[in-house]
């Protein structure tokens, strides 16, 4: 199998390294070119001829592979997913684990899916997504996170890292003001006052928080969570009792649905792992549709021989 190693060095702590992926790849029997998320020009390595992109990282670099083959113009080689960050949401939700042989051995007997690609359409233009995209304390979270990560020497422990994002998520939800949003999901007027509006394509976001666990990033539906007074009392006692990325689903209800309409303030907001807008003004605020765009192949490892 020709595979394009789509990967980010310091995933994971710089572990695996690049020569430890290629040559797991290589033993299975495979053709590996590498390309490094670092170099600027990557993207256009996406467009060769390939039999699968492996994207080798967190969930950035997932959704950046993920785009890159979604705007393809001809044919899209599926994507399969070695996830290497700290909260690995995407990966969670697709059912995919982290262990670099099975998955090297396990590509070529792989079940093929689809994924989900999010977009957002607005006066702003259109922009695309994997994750979710929201307002309120998630976006707050996101905004507030450093501009640049630490050399994966500096870098703590992905479980310290959960702490402190899940501690800095409680922090801004319990001083999140209460904001009145307008919105409309599948013709149904929810507006309201709320401290957190999600709308996701997968199960949990941020620090592998669960808000969604019907969420399956197959493509069919998105999921939209609304938390009002009574949900967030209820998720800043589960993100007071979380543990790392544990299964426990957030108790605070959501709903699948296709197509969503908010009217969307220019001054907050996230879109997946990034601020949006980025930048903004007044002038921008205006309604933004929500609904997937688009599938893409996806490839989940089968099991490796002789494997439990």
């Amino acid at each position: 199998m020709r595979i394009l190693l789509v990967h980010n060095p310091t995933a994971g702590a710089g572990r695996p390294s690049r020569a430890e992926i290629t040559a797991a790849l290589e033993r299975a029997g495979h053709r590996v070119r590498y390309v490094s998320t670092h170099e600027e020009r990557w993207k256009e390595a996406v467009a060769g001829t390939h039999d699968l992109i492996l994207a080798a990282g967190g969930d950035g670099t997932v959704r950046r592979a993920a785009i890159a083959i979604a705007e393809l113009a001809g044919a899209r080689p599926p994507l399969a997913i070695l996830p290497l960050g700290t909260a690995n949401n995407v990966a969670r939700t697709l059912g995919i684990e982290s262990r670099l042989a099975d998955l090297a051995d396990g590509l070529a007997t792989g079940r093929e899916r689809r994924l989900g690609i999010g977009i957002t359409r607005s006066p702003r233009g259109t922009e695309r997504f994997v994750e979710s995209v929201g307002l309120g304390a998630i976006a707050a979270l996101v905004r507030g996170a450093p501009a640049q990560r630490p050399p994966p020497g500096q870098r703590p422990h992905p479980d310290a890292e959960l702490e402190i994002g899940l501690a800095r998520l409680g922090r801004h939800l319990s001083t999140a003001d209460r904001r009145p949003v307008r919105i409309t999901a599948d013709g149904i007027d929810l507006s309201g006052e709320y401290y957190l509006v999600e709308v996701l394509n997968v199960a949990s976001i941020g620090p592998c928080v669960q808000l969604a666990p019907e969420a399956t990033g197959a493509g069919r539906h998105l999921s939209l969570v609304l938390a009002g007074d009574r949900e967030k009392e209820a998720l800043e006692v589960h993100l007071g009792s979380k543990d790392g990325c544990d299964d426990r689903a957030a108790p605070i209800g959501s709903r699948q649905i296709v197509r969503v309409q908010i009217w969307w303030p220019s001054s907050d907001g996230h879109l997946d792992d990034k601020p949006w807008p980025k930048e903004s003004s007044s002038a921008d605020d205006g309604l933004v549709v929500v609904e997937i765009d688009s599938t893409i192949p996806l490839v989940v490892p089968g099991e490796r021989a002789g494997s439990a």
